[in-house]
């Protein structure tokens, strides 16, 4: 549905791309309303050991309940794709707006929602990995956590859902917003620059010393090289920790030094004009490698920190050392053809 710029905030709440959005926020909580209960019941009585009715009714509610969460989960991770792509949608309607970047920010709600969504990717993402492992061994040994983790984000879904729907209840296409080329500026005007002055001279050495670095400990960590069995648990953490990091640090190098080339307009900075045509040829790949490779990465320091785990001993040391070497090649893919775009544009006369 194609809505103009006339058009009313009950025209922008039917468009097809605010009922997806609704919909994929909506749908996780709503199945939470059927799993918390049986949750809080796990971590109460969980006894794996017994035998008794109340354990095998327990028992045999956790795997309709873990399927249920894992399905809304999934649906979840799909939210941040669906965000910046009907955000991409809006800026057609919205007065001002040349991309996801003028339709995020025509109110005060859509980068909030956006950050939430970007969180509960990788928390669900954890989730979904315990939960995989978890299943690896005959007594759940991971069912209680997964379980505090799955509490501790059912508000996080609330928040998510009402931040969303905040933002799309909040969209006027009658108020004039801003283009990316104000909100990533490298100067700062009246104070509204979501990345304010960022030094390209210390952003990009220690962005790139850090993730070699971060590659070297998650391949140290996957090869069980004896300099680091007795840190096994602490290098995991590290490495889970570094990759979460490193993904936001990408963003931002993406945005402040890698797009202006892509569009070959050294003031242009966005982060999702990439996903236009043509730009869409190197901005695909570049955030499918950047996603894959930290997604990956963080699924191979969980998989080996609970390698020792009681009932999973070696089961999952095949997993951690997939999603290492994945997620090396991915970031590796990623950094390559961010260099190789700016080679591009150098070599062929761009200043």
């Amino acid at each position: 549905m194609v809505v103009s710029a006339a058009g009313t905030v009950t025209d922008m709440l039917t468009d097809i791309w605010a009922l997806a959005l609704l919909s994929i926020s909506a749908i996780p909580v709503a199945l939470a309303m059927s799993v918390v209960g049986t949750a809080v019941k796990v971590l109460r009585n969980w006894d794996h050991g017994s035998d008794s009715t109340y354990q095998i009714q327990l028992e045999s509610r956790i795997y309709l309940t873990s399927a249920l969460v894992e399905f809304s989960l999934v649906t979840q991770m799909m939210g941040v794709g669906v965000m910046v792509m009907g955000a991409d949608h809006f800026s057609g309607i919205l007065t001002g707006a040349m991309c996801a970047t003028g339709a995020l920010t025509a109110n005060s709600w859509g980068i909030p929602a956006l950050c939430i969504k970007l969180g509960l990717l990788f928390c669900s993402l954890a989730w979904v990995t315990l939960h995989r492992l978890d299943l690896q061994a005959e007594t759940f040994p991971l069912l209680k956590k997964k379980y505090v983790l799955y509490l501790l984000m059912f508000p996080v879904l609330i928040i998510d859902l009402g931040l969303t729907s905040l933002y799309l209840f909040n969209l006027d296409p009658d108020i004039v917003t801003s283009c990316c080329g104000v909100i990533f500026d490298q100067e700062l005007r009246d104070g509204y620059n979501l990345l304010g002055l960022m030094e390209l001279d210390l952003l990009l050495p220690g962005y790139f010393i850090g993730l070699v670095v971060l590659m070297i400990l998650n391949l140290l960590l996957i090869n069980d090289f004896r300099v680091v069995i007795c840190y096994h648990k602490y290098l995991s953490i590290a490495v889970i920790i570094g990759w979460l990091v490193l993904y936001i640090a990408s963003l931002v190098v993406v945005t402040v030094w890698v797009s202006p080339y892509v569009y070959a307009m050294p003031h242009h900075r966005c982060p999702f004009d990439l996903v236009q045509w043509p730009y869409a040829l190197v901005g695909l790949p570049l955030y499918l490698f950047l996603h894959v490779g930290c997604g990956a990465g963080l699924v191979s320091g969980i998989a080996m920190f609970h390698d020792t785990a009681q009932g999973l001993f070696g089961k999952t040391k095949s997993i951690g050392k997939i999603g290492g070497y994945l997620a090396v090649i991915s970031i590796s893919g990623f950094a390559s053809l961010a260099i190789l775009v700016v080679l591009k544009y150098l070599l062929s006369g761009g200043e």
